[in-house]
């Protein structure tokens, strides 16, 4: 899998990509991407996220782990392939209700 980033908004870019672009890629990681912003993730965060595709559904697997590995928030969610970002954010939603954000704080922060 190649990723690229561009700026939003950038339409000589992103017509260059657009003919090498997965749709079911691209629907998986909006998913995914959704979860991780909801939990206002990054690289250095104890989060596990993997979107699966069927040809009308999304799911989201996701967790939130704590610093001792011991512990995890787990849950998944599923809804339309067209609204990826929204079974996402469902899923990050979800982790947070559930009790996620008290295994984010205690982790300790990179800079």
């Amino acid at each position: 899998m190649v990723v690229a980033e561009y700026r939003t908004g950038d339409t000589a870019i992103r017509d260059l990509l657009t003919p090498i672009t997965h749709p079911a890629t691209a629907t998986a990681l909006a998913a995914e991407r959704a979860t991780l912003a909801t939990l206002h993730g990054n690289c250095t965060t104890a989060a596990s996220v993997h979107a699966t595709l069927t040809s009308t559904t999304v799911t989201v697997d996701a967790a939130v782990y704590a610093p001792d590995g011991h512990t995890a928030i787990r849950t998944q969610a599923t809804g339309a392939a067209n609204q990826s970002d929204a079974v996402g954010r469902r899923a990050g939603e979800q982790l947070l209700r559930d009790g996620a954000a008290a295994l984010l704080h205690a982790l300790p922060h990179t800079p």
